[in-house]
């Protein structure tokens, strides 16, 4: 009986083993299969929000109601904030990323940090932005995953142009253009040109912006992306306004306006509604531009979007000084010098900087501790072949060998010492070319932030002058009048110095750019002179000039061309740029009433071009005929 019972005791427990194994394996095909329709949902949304952001929202609504797992729970959240985020909903989108930030899966916390960084953008939260998308990109690095990594660099890109950090901004739009295009994934590169012309039209290069917005639209097109179809129809918009095209322009904004209606896009709405109205009061519209600037007031501030509630105040202001509405135009100046300083009160770009230099400092220190990790292998290397060499020829030549071997050692230290004081070098130069670099960008953003608004504020203040004085007093207006061109100009001035500063080098093609700018606005300026701009091929268009060697040949063009329009009286000026075999010619000439000898040999301004060129290890030669013009030739 008793050997009976332990033998049903026996199979008993051979049984319940069997029953629980079964179970768990049943149960971890369950879970698995729960996962993967997870994983699914998930990719389905993110693959159509799109094109239709409300189903995107019902599949991640069923994604969430049978996660049953940490991780899947995670991604939901995560996909969730993404979709907030295009729908214009920024706090939403915040808190749904935030719960998946803490996730172990690397992918999942990169999106969720690549979101929020792109909240704070869109909210003007400019350093809180670049802190999330450096983790983003460390993630992502780490992951080898190209596609990520190259929209994480695109969005830095965006950063750096909201803070006028062109080239800046330019260099990770390229670093994304390149990764896409090895890639071969047409979205990405779609938008990394659209952001590269962003920084373009910064820069005044409307013609090239205006090629890159097009490539944009062609992909967004062939993709079938209303979304993206409306961002570059929008820009090709605005290039269109910055060339005088207003009618084109407003052409463009409305069929941006009804694209984004139609897809829902609140956060591309207010932008939209921004340029219209500008450019309604632009064309004196005035009434029509109205109600598109409430529009922009209003869904700017129920949707957070700094820049564009910025943007609807300022707007707000031209509309209430074109009705002589000064009191309230001057409320509105008070807003906006408020909600800006408030802004600027919220993101501290020094810390901003220091994160990113934070990165590139630890990447250079891991890429120096992995080559001194192979010098070590080297050495240990050398070392092992060194002691079998000792072994073997001990015996034959001891003298020989152990003098051979010291000298051996000593060629290994000096070689590794050598390599060390070049790491060492290196570092140095580097610490030093940030702080110059660092030098420049807070000189050139002080200019910018209080001598640029200064200078702004009396513009308008002179304005509001003129429009309040009694227009019987013609030497007061004119008196005025030139003072505020003079203001008007130094703030040209201000914004050409201010754009040589935050560049290390300047090149002759770019110099060449900033001078034919000039000559528009000449233009304008002197309608009665017929201006004559001829540009042949550069041939060494490597050619760089430093800061100051390439602001001090703008200045000497600048100022001969003033002169001409000022002194000589003349109806046509022509600007030729060409290469003589392995120099640069500039020619200025024009045919008025040229230059007096006298002039020519006592003029402080002329000897001062002179002088500036020859620091420049060119040549400036003078040539004028009185009654048959001047000719200016500068060779470089």
């Amino acid at each position: 009986m008793i050997i009976f019972r332990a033998a049903i005791d026996f199979l008993n427990l051979v049984f319940m083993k069997t029953l629980i194994s079964f179970t768990l394996i049943l149960l971890g095909a369950l879970l698995f299969s729960q996962s993967t329709e997870v994983q699914k949902l998930n990719d389905d949304a993110v693959n159509i929000y799109r094109e239709d952001s409300k189903k995107a929202l019902s599949l991640l609504k069923q994604a969430a109601e049978v996660s049953s797992e940490v991780e899947d729970k995670e991604l939901t959240n995560s996909s969730y904030g993404i979709v907030y985020r295009f729908l214009g909903e920024f706090e939403k989108a915040k808190e749904y990323s935030l719960k998946a930030i803490g996730s172990k899966n690397l992918k999942i916390q990169a999106a969720a940090y690549n979101n929020i960084g792109a909240v704070n953008r869109s909210q003007g939260k400019y350093e809180e932005a670049i802190k999330f998308y450096i983790n983003a990109l460390e993630n992502y690095e780490a992951l080898k995953n190209d596609k990520d990594y190259a929209t994480v660099s695109n969005n830095i890109g965006v950063v750096y142009n909201s803070i006028d950090l062109f080239d800046k901004a330019k260099e990770y739009h390229q670093r994304a253009i390149d990764t896409f295009q090895k890639i071969d994934y047409k979205k990405g590169m779609s938008e990394a040109y659209n952001n590269y012309a962003m920084a373009l039209v910064n820069q005044d290069s409307l013609d090239t912006a205006l090629d890159f917005f097009v490539k944009s639209l062609n992909m967004e097109v062939e993709l079938n992306d209303k979304v993206g179809m409306s961002e570059s129809l929008n820009n090709i918009g605005g290039i269109y306004y910055y060339k005088g095209e207003t009618g084109k322009a407003l052409d463009y904004f409305k069929e941006v306006l009804a694209l984004e209606k139609s897809e829902n896009n609140l956060g591309g709405v207010a932008s939209t509604y921004n340029n219209i109205a500008y450019v309604l009061l632009e064309q004196k519209e005035t009434k029509a531009a109205k109600a598109y600037i409430d529009s922009a007031y209003d869904f700017s501030r129920k949707n957070k979007i700094s820049e564009d509630y910025l943007t609807s105040i300022e707007n707000y202001i031209i509309y209430n000084e074109q009705l002589q509405k000064f009191r309230e135009a001057n409320e509105f100046y008070k807003t906006l010098n408020h909600a800006s300083d408030s802004i600027r009160q919220a993101n501290n770009l020094e810390k901003l900087y220091d994160v990113e230099t934070k990165y590139q400092t630890e990447k250079k220190e891991k890429e120096i501790l992995m080559q001194r990790a192979d010098l070590a292998e080297q050495r240990l290397s050398l070392e092992k072949k060194t002691r079998w060499m000792y072994v073997l020829g001990f015996l034959a030549l001891l003298t020989g060998l152990t003098g051979y071997q010291i000298n051996r050692n000593q060629k290994l230290k000096n070689i590794q010492l050598k390599k060390e004081n070049e790491f060492k070098d290196t570092l140095i130069k580097i610490e030093a070319q940030n702080r110059v670099q660092e030098e420049r960008l807070r000189i050139s953003k002080d200019l910018h932030d209080n001598i640029g608004s200064q200078l702004t504020f009396i513009i308008s203040s002179l304005d509001n002058i003129k429009h309040r004085m009694d227009k019987q007093s013609p030497e007061i207006q004119e008196k005025l009048e030139g003072v505020n061109q003079f203001t008007r100009m130094t703030i040209s001035e201000l914004r050409d110095t201010i754009w040589a500063m935050n560049r290390e080098n300047i090149s002759f093609e770019e110099l060449q750019t900033r001078i034919v700018n000039f000559i528009e606005n000449a233009k304008a300026a002197a309608p009665h002179i017929e201006f004559n701009l001829n540009i042949s091929e550069i041939k060494d268009g490597g050619h760089d000039f430093s800061m100051l060697q390439g602001i001090s040949l703008f200045r000497t063009i600048q100022e001969a061309i003033n002169n001409a329009m000022k002194h000589s009286g003349a109806s046509r000026l022509n600007l030729d740029f060409f290469s003589k075999g392995k120099k640069q010619q500039i020619i200025i000439s024009d045919n008025g009433s040229g230059i007096e000898k006298s002039k020519m040999e006592l003029g402080n301004g002329l000897s001062n071009m002179k002088s500036r060129i020859a620091d420049l290890g060119g040549d400036l030669k003078i040539e004028s005929e009185e009654g048959k013009g001047t000719r200016i030739t500068i060779t470089i």
